[in-house]
């Protein structure tokens, strides 16, 4: 390792360890207290490397590095933390003050969730960086590497050093607005993998049935979303992952995840547009070859006119094409409509953006999957969760809000209200405007009077276990007190349904509830400005009390 990572036991003496104030409202019951971690417990934080700036203040001011700076903040706003080096420091980069030094630098660097790195013609000059740098010691320990090219024509060069690495294209381009749409929908989709649960994850990728690979061009990136979308139209494919490269986490080696996703799959369904017949792409001498020698199922779908006579000399061998291109012309209403919906994100004409409906197409697919499709109403209630999250979170599928929505509701007709919960938990809290609320077709009031009144009707089930029935007693107490907090804090007149909320509680009678209120009545107490509110919480907080003496 390089020495520049470490810092003397000398020097170390004179620096105390740096801890910070972590607030947390556990299980959003209003239960606040205080942590203290180091940084290597943190959460939702970045490197970023620099060449061209070899100072925190250096690299604020490069117009560049603000533009990545930027599209993180508009995105994540507070939730995520930017750190640069200097001299041994991390500096928390442009929206905060905080510095600190690492007993361990190496440590520090390796505790952050990604490293970002700007790729500049000077970054490529320095030959160390890659070998024996910050970039070797993050491949090294498998940290996810997400390099951001700012400068045209360094790609080769690039991948000369790093290897086959995934790399992002952040240049702006006036003529070609999807080229920096594409940049920031692959950066957040992964930066929103590596920010979900690792346990999250691994529930999620145990509950698909089988996978299909889609092979396409980059600048075709809207379609192959799209058709993501198109295939899971169908209910029976709701469980089959759909898998295209938006899907690579930067920094690693396209080749071999694209290989392993190629084969792990029974399907490859590839995307026919004109840039497929442009020479030497990667679909042409990779992708297409593989799928032949691995003998897979091949379903060529022609997503816009293409030749058909160079179609079939580029890719020899190829099944009949199924197409999708003979539609109904959108009307001039229909089409604002769409526009309105999609906004910047309507790039194609209104012929590109609907395709015709194929059976051929769907026939195909679900009679490879005949033996692991099952139908929805036969899914486990924890089935239909995990596909909630897949959606919500956008794993090994498109995100879709409104997919999502329906399965959390699949979930909870059959008795698992998690998926309920994990809307709450990430959007409960007046995060509303970044979220799904903002696309889902049900408003957040609506989402919660929705979510008690689930909670309602199944505890009038008379079978329903003891403990369940506590549990979703408890749920419900919980959601009535976030949904009056939630509702007075935007003005209304909900503030009884805060205290039906911690009355529900006190009412369980059992330890986790009863601590449950006394947060809530604790928070109340020190942070609701009006004093009748927190005369209230504490005559309720004593009676607890002299409940618990007695």
């Amino acid at each position: 390792m390089m020495p520049v990572f470490k810092t003397s036991d000398e020097e170390w003496r004179k620096v105390p360890k740096f801890q910070y104030r972590h607030y947390t409202d556990e299980s959003n019951a209003g239960i606040l207290r205080h942590k203290k971690k180091t940084v290597a417990e943190k959460h939702n934080t970045v490197f970023f490397y620099s060449e061209d700036n070899s100072s925190y203040t250096a690299v604020m001011n490069d117009e560049r590095a603000n533009d990545i700076w930027d599209d993180l903040w508009y995105r994540y706003h507070k939730s995520l933390e930017i750190w640069t080096e200097n001299k041994h420091q991390f500096h928390m980069a442009k929206y905060g003050k905080a510095s600190f030094e690492m007993k361990d630098f190496e440590e520090g660097f390796l505790s952050c969730r990604a490293f970002i790195v700007m790729v500049t013609a000077k970054l490529l000059e320095n030959k160390e960086f890659f070998t024996d740098g910050f970039f070797a010691l993050a491949v090294e320990n498998r940290m996810p590497v997400i390099p951001i090219m700012v400068e045209p024509g360094l790609e080769e060069e690039f991948d000369k050093l790093a290897g086959a690495c995934h790399l992002l294209s952040r240049i702006p381009d006036d003529k070609n607005r999807k080229a920096l749409e594409e940049y920031k929908d692959s950066l957040f989709r992964t930066l929103d993998f590596l920010f979900t649960d690792p346990e999250v994850l691994e529930e999620i990728n145990r509950a698909f049935a089988g996978s299909i690979f889609v092979s396409y061009r980059k600048k075709d990136f809207r379609l192959v979303e799209k058709l993501s979308n198109y295939i899971h139209e169908d209910e029976r494919l709701t469980d089959i992952a759909v898998w295209w490269d938006s899907q690579l986490v930067p920094g690693e080696n396209y080749n071999e995840d694209i290989d392993n996703a190629l084969h792990d799959s029974r399907v490859f369904v590839l995307l026919i547009t004109p840039s497929i017949l442009e020479p030497g792409n990667y679909v042409q001498r990779i992708e297409y070859p593989t799928a032949i020698e691995s003998n897979k199922l091949i379903i060529p779908v022609e997503a816009v006119k293409t030749d058909r006579d160079q179609l079939a000399l580029d890719f020899p061998d190829l099944p009949e094409v199924i197409d999708l291109t003979t539609l109904k012309k959108l009307s001039k209403a229909e089409y604002l409509q769409l526009k309105e919906q999609l906004g910047e994100f309507l790039t194609y004409s209104p012929e590109e953006m609907v395709w015709k409906h194929s059976d051929a197409f769907f026939e195909a697919l679900v009679s490879n999957y005949a033996d692991v499709i099952k139908d929805r109403s036969a899914w486990p209630a924890s089935h239909c969760y995990e596909m909630g999250l897949a959606y919500f979170n956008g794993v090994q599928v498109e995100k879709n809000y409104d997919q999502s929505l329906e399965m959390f509701r699949l979930a909870a007709a059959g008795g698992d209200v998690r998926g309920y919960r994990y809307l709450l938990d990430n959007y409960s809290w007046g995060a509303s405007n970044q979220g799904p609320y903002r696309k889902l077709k049900i408003s957040k009031e609506d989402f919660y009077k929705e979510c008690i009144s689930v909670l309602g009707e199944l505890l009038k089930d008379p079978g329903l276990p003891d403990d369940a029935r506590q549990s979703l007693m408890r749920e419900k107490a919980k959601t009535k007190y976030e949904f009056g907090s939630w509702m007075l804090g935007w003005g209304y007149k909900e503030d009884e349904l805060i205290w039906e909320g911690i009355n529900d509680l006190i009412d369980l009678k059992d330890k986790e509830s009863i601590s449950a209120a006394e947060g809530i009545l604790n928070f109340i107490i020190e942070h609701y400005p009006s004093p009748q509110r927190k005369d209230r919480a504490r005559e309720i907080l004593n009676s607890i009390n002299t409940e618990n003496e007695s």
